[in-house]
């Protein structure tokens, strides 16, 4: 019986201290970031805006998909990510991932990306039984290697 009430007991603190995040107000939004993101996506539905550091994410519908869009409070626009199936990994990339010494590792997650310095990119969580690394890769297949991507961040 006592370990029945001291699960309960923990149960219920995990529930109390679970709040949902819905994210900011509107109006906390600044007013750049929030015209240039309805100028990019004028279609997006169900968004939700957050403040990280001195970023605005915005997690949004599109094109019924869900995206989450990054932009500075001046209003710059800085990446846009969206989660996909591995079967829309255009074939160029799974070539050249096959071509490469990650040949063997597995993918674990796969996004597009749209950033204003690369348009669309792939990213592809690689990982083997002992490490994780993400590759990033344009449309035709082309990897870009990751220090040259931060710098687009």
């Amino acid at each position: 019986m006592r370990f029945v009430i001291i699960f309960l007991l923990i149960q219920l603190t995990g529930l109390v201290s679970c709040k949902k995040d819905l994210g900011i107000p509107w109006a906390e939004v600044p007013e750049m970031a929030k015209e240039t993101f309805l100028s990019r996506y004028p279609e997006a539905s169900n968004i939700i805006w957050q403040k990280y550091y001195n970023q605005f994410h915005v997690n949004f519908t599109n094109n019924e998909r869900i995206s989450t869009a990054k932009f500075t409070a001046s209003g710059d626009w800085l990446i846009t990510q969206t989660p996909i199936l591995y079967a829309d990994i255009p074939r160029p990339i799974i070539d050249s991932l096959r071509a490469s010494n990650y040949r063997n590792w597995v993918i674990s997650d796969q996004n597009s990306e749209e950033t204003p310095k690369y348009g669309f990119l792939y990213r592809l969580i690689m990982y083997d039984n002992t490490e994780t690394k993400p590759l990033y890769y344009t449309l035709l297949g082309e990897r870009i290697f990751k220090s040259y991507y931060n710098t687009d961040q």
